[in-house]
């Protein structure tokens, strides 16, 4: 479902992100881990995975469907080079895409010059991530596994999980392994950013259903809230070329107070909330809900 508005719209993502790095981590790091002083700007200073379904145009990484915790494994060194240089270098960050699905924002931050690692448990995401990595001549790391279980200790400057790929497994200890193997991986001072459908703007925007166009198909969708707005409930049916597909499945919300709670409890040490990639205030008039975590 990640449709041609969608992927236009992904260099003003990393144009935020980016801008969210300089903001939170430090100016002028230039790959290295920021000092930081703990002051985010306009921020509120409220310091992928499935066992049920798919995120919807995350590529989310499908789970186990035990519902049980995975216990998180150290991956090893980078697949070339030295370590540090990886880390720490003039020409950008060291950044980890969790559920990188199709691949289309590590190869646009891959072309800004920042070292990628896209992690999915999809076979078929991760081809058509690196034939876009070669189309556009980039060398790109893609790591087929459950992000349940990818840790590699001290080493990004950043840790994405982004399009709404947070919050699908049966279980939220799993949320929680998520969280913390991206804690894990991350150098001092370095951010971690969940990007995701917050339950107040869920309960803001609620509709039980709709139907759209989309790229050359015919969506039409269902939601019903579950356990006073714990769970959204989603089932989507394609129709294109008179064959008809359907999916079902549901995802945890999580208030900005609760993704707060869970990055502290972690262990991140300052957590800053915004409601656009423009660093806009997460209030009433948020577009989406983006939670940053500092090391």
């Amino acid at each position: 479902m990640f449709d041609e508005q969608r992927w236009a719209e992904v260099p003003a993502v990393a144009d935020g992100i980016e801008a969210i790095y300089r903001s939170v981590a430090g100016a002028g790091q230039n790959g290295s881990a920021g000092t930081g002083t703990g002051q985010h700007g306009g921020a509120a200073g409220i310091s992928a995975a499935d066992d049920t379904g798919a995120a919807s145009g995350s590529g989310a990484v499908a789970g186990t469907g035990t519902g049980q915790q995975v216990a998180a494994v150290d991956t090893g060194a980078a697949p070339s080079g030295n370590r540090a240089a990886l880390v720490s270098s003039s020409t950008g960050l060291a950044i980890l895409d969790q559920c990188c699905g199709l691949g289309r924002l590590s190869v646009e931050l891959a072309l800004r010059r920042h070292r990628l690692t896209g992690i999915d448990i999809t076979p078929s995401y991760l081809e058509a991530a690196r034939e876009s990595a070669d189309d556009e001549g980039l060398s790109i790391e893609f790591i087929q596994v459950d992000v349940r279980r990818f840790v590699r200790p001290d080493f990004y400057n950043l840790v994405l999980n982004l399009y709404t790929s947070f919050g699908y497994f049966a279980d939220a200890s799993d949320d929680r392994q998520v969280v913390a193997n991206a804690y894990e991986s991350l150098v001092h001072g370095g951010l971690y950013i969940i990007e995701t459908l917050g339950k107040e703007i869920a309960v803001r925007d609620f509709t039980e259903g709709e139907w759209f166009e989309r790229a050359g198909a015919v969506v039409l969708t269902e939601f019903e809230p579950v356990n006073g707005w714990e769970y959204l409930n989603n089932r989507w049916i394609l129709l294109q070329g008179g064959e008809r597909f359907e999916r079902t499945f549901k995802q945890r919300l999580y208030a900005a107070t609760e993704l707060r709670r869970l990055m502290l409890d972690v262990g991140f040490t300052a957590v800053s909330v915004y409601g656009d990639w423009d660093r806009r205030p997460y209030d009433y008039r948020a577009l989406k809900l983006i939670v940053v975590g500092k090391k």
